[in-house]
């Protein structure tokens, strides 16, 4: 169980309820961006041990990238790696095609190196999904983190196992959007995926006993004084249920089809 975390206190949270790696990312609430170097060794001087995958994203929004942004990507890689705060990565950039955009994804693969790298829910975004499959295994990645081309992971199920399927353990498929709790056994048992993806997360509404109601510091809707941390007692309910899910793991049978069973499920 891996769990996306973007602050201190989520980190320490995922910890104590015993999650198996941590994604470090800053502003979730916007699909997570990179993190600065602060949280990254504030992490580290709680658990030194714990594996951290360091998402790489400059900016909110789609995953098209211009030399800009690539140039911003390969040095925020290039101070992370320098500082030894980092287990592995999070990346990923597409075309406007919504194909993989191979070139750049090499570029941050490269920059990555030795470290494995994720190709995050860009996946998700892409035109093809069994194609850009294909492509992100070419390329070097080693897992992909996906809802199954879907509004989250227990809708995506039955591309996720045409995904697992297809990737015939050439690559990781982690689910992720949405998993907690109560459909986390759903998902594992229906899919057979072998690794998750979670915020475990709950609403944290400010203390703040004056607020003035006509001063707004951001376009978000709703409470935007109130802001979600990592629970770790979701994460902890989560793992118990990881740990007592015990099922079979079955070759698979040989898939001969272009990716349209994909094609058929979501719609695409």
């Amino acid at each position: 169980m891996e769990v996306c975390v973007d602050s201190i206190r989520s980190a320490k949270s995922a910890m104590d309820g015993g999650a198996d790696r941590l994604e470090v990312c800053t502003c979730l609430s916007t699909g997570g961006l990179t993190p600065s170097l602060g949280l990254l060794k504030g992490i580290r001087s709680i658990n030194p041990d714990i594996p951290l995958m360091v998402m790489i994203r400059p900016r909110p929004g789609d995953f098209v990238y211009s030399d800009l942004d690539i140039m911003q990507m390969l040095a925020e890689i290039e101070s992370v790696k320098a500082e030894g705060l980092a287990d592995g990565f999070v990346t990923g950039a597409l075309k406007v095609d919504g194909s993989v955009d191979e070139e750049n994804c090499l570029k941050l693969i490269d920059a990555c190196y030795p470290l494995p790298v994720t190709f995050h829910r860009a996946f998700d975004l892409t035109c093809d999904a069994v194609h850009s499959l294909e492509k992100i295994i070419d390329l070097g990645f080693a897992r992909i983190l996906t809802s199954g081309q879907s509004k989250n992971a227990k809708s995506g199920i039955e591309v996720l196992k045409i995904l697992i399927q297809r990737a015939r353990d050439r690559i990781v498929i982690m689910a992720g959007c949405g998993i907690n709790d109560k459909n986390v056994e759903t998902i594992l048992r229906e899919t057979k995926v072998r690794e998750i993806h979670s915020s475990a997360s709950k609403q944290v509404k400010s203390k703040m006993e004056v607020a003035h109601e006509t001063v707004c510091l951001s376009k978000q809707s709703g409470d935007e004084f109130a802001w979600n941390e990592c629970d770790d007692k979701v994460v902890s309910a989560m793992m118990s249920i990881i740990k007592r899910t015990v099922f079979t793991f079955e070759e698979p049978d040989e898939v001969t089809s272009n990716g349209s069973e994909v094609n058929r499920t979501n719609g695409h």
